[in-house]
């Protein structure tokens, strides 16, 4: 009897312990997320923000808070850009640039036009020019009696977005450079700077790498002591003749270093052809007319220059938050035939098109839930509105694409070390998560605060995980410091870390 007795309290005792340990268990675990909300749900704010965090393996989600809210992600867009470009392509496509001629070829000398045709590579810079020009010069030519013809006819002809039009009389930014077929370092010109030999003189400012004609200098930018600071101001505007002027107005400091400004061109085209004359005539290459533009399909080609790789360029894209290639990707994927990635071109590449083929991946592949609305790829816009939840679907999908993760993954810039993320992560309080992230950041402040960051992290207990958070500033309300929403996020994902 007293054997049943034990044994029927003992099976007590051990449920109630059961019961103590689920009970506490469940203490810490609503103790814990009621300190993330603490972070990640601050009452009173002037912000709004979407969370979402789930663990690669099997999905299951670690953390979330308003995950279906719709908030502008600014430039981690570009995250699903890079997912819809890898799928399409493949990590190895690259894109052909073709020069050849219209005419006769005979004895050194072109008797008609050097024909450029655009393939939609972004990654065509003052290099990839130089080893053409070289190869021009191998192949004997010595003189162009015709134009230089620049052919961007797989693009339809709008050069510039909404997010764009601002920055086409005059600007003082890169990021608003006109998107075309054929393009030299991204549309913008470099503008190099350095102070003059000594107080009152004029600074030395001259075009990277050559001066081009089409381009005018307005240097009135006056060198001070080594003791004053810095402040000038340098701004590209067009002229009635449609050439470009820079204008540098301010005053440079005697102890300031060598540095180069980007701003974007007026004319694609007209850059482009005369950037090409001028690395031609490095090569001892004459050309007699005028640049031109022409989508006449015949022409003898010469030389076709190959791209970087689709992987190199997705990692130039996010490591730099690079607009001018995400828009110059989205009017490629609209050009392409994309059941037959390496066939002949479809039809003319447009902002509509390439967007198109963006929410098909999404919506086809990816599987994700609606509503959701992408006006462009490279996030320049408050009107992109993705849910945190979306944005970690298509961070879930790519990490089992094994075919396409570790492109995808070595894209994104590291904590605390590389990209847009060199100087996030770097205080006493976040270090510990230095170089233990990957992700794409996002910003924008008009007409409203955008801060986002989304990717991935390895938890010693979870294994792979992936992130989002987005933070909009609420319209009519003060709008909360970009700096601020840097570190709330931080916080929140090194807090994460420890209670996860």
């Amino acid at each position: 009897m007293l054997h049943y007795f034990l044994s029927f309290f003992k099976g007590k005792l051990r449920l109630c312990f059961l019961a103590f340990f689920i009970f506490q268990t469940s203490c810490i675990a609503k103790a814990k997320k009621q300190s993330l909300d603490r972070i990640f749900l601050k009452k009173n704010r002037s912000y709004l923000q979407g969370v979402y965090i789930a663990r690669v393996r099997d999905n299951k989600v670690l953390y979330k808070s308003n995950e279906n809210k719709l908030l502008s992600p600014a430039s981690v867009t570009k995250l699903l850009t890079s997912a819809a470009l890898l799928h399409y392509y493949g990590p190895s496509f690259q894109f052909k640039t073709q020069v050849g001629y219209r005419g006769k070829f005979k004895n050194g000398v072109i008797h008609g036009d050097l024909v450029i045709k655009g393939d939609g590579d972004p990654s065509f810079v003052s290099e990839t020019l130089w080893g053409a020009c070289a190869n021009l010069s191998h192949l004997g030519l010595k003189k162009v009696t015709g134009n230089i013809v620049i052919h961007n006819g797989i693009f339809s002809g709008q050069t510039r977005d909404a997010m764009r039009l601002e920055g086409a009389s005059a600007s003082a930014n890169a990021y608003d450079a006109p998107v075309s077929a054929f393009g030299v370092n991204y549309n913008t010109l470099a503008i190099a700077v350095h102070p003059g030999s000594k107080v009152g003189k004029k600074a030395i400012v001259s075009l990277d790498p050559y001066t081009i004609k089409g381009v005018v200098i307005d240097n009135r930018l006056k060198t001070v002591s080594h003791r004053s600071r810095s402040k000038y101001r340098v701004e590209r505007i067009t002229m009635k003749d449609g050439r470009s002027k820079i204008l540098l107005t301010g005053k440079v400091s005697l102890r300031d270093s060598l540095k180069k400004h980007y701003r974007s061109t007026y004319d694609p085209v007209l850059t482009s052809g005369e950037i090409f004359r001028a690395f031609l005539s490095k090569q001892g290459i004459t050309v007699a007319g005028k640049v031109t533009q022409s989508n006449e399909a015949e022409f003898r080609t010469l030389v076709k220059i190959p791209s970087k790789n689709i992987s190199d360029i997705i990692r130039d894209l996010n490591f730099y938050s690079n607009n001018f290639i995400a828009d110059v990707m989205v009017k490629r994927l609209g050009a392409q035939d994309l059941s037959r990635p390496y066939a002949a071109i479809r039809t003319k590449g447009s902002y509509q098109s390439g967007m198109r083929a963006i929410t098909d991946f999404l919506f086809k592949k990816v599987k994700l839930p609606t509503p959701l609305n992408l006006e462009n790829g490279s996030g320049l816009t408050n009107n992109n509105r993705l849910t945190a939840l979306q944005v970690s679907k298509v961070l879930l999908y790519m990490a089992k694409r094994w075919d396409l993760f570790p492109e995808f993954l070595a894209s994104l810039p590291t904590s605390g070390e590389t990209g847009t993320l060199e100087k996030r992560f770097v205080t006493k309080s976040t270090s510990a998560l230095q170089g233990k992230i990957r992700a794409k950041t996002g910003t924008l402040t008009r007409p409203y605060s955008v801060s986002s960051i989304a990717g991935y992290a390895y938890h010693k207990d979870h294994g792979l995980i992936v992130f989002t958070i987005i933070q909009n500033g609420v319209r009519g309300k003060k709008q909360p410091g970009i700096l601020d929403l840097q570190r709330n996020q931080e916080i929140g994902l090194l807090k994460l870390s420890k209670y996860l």
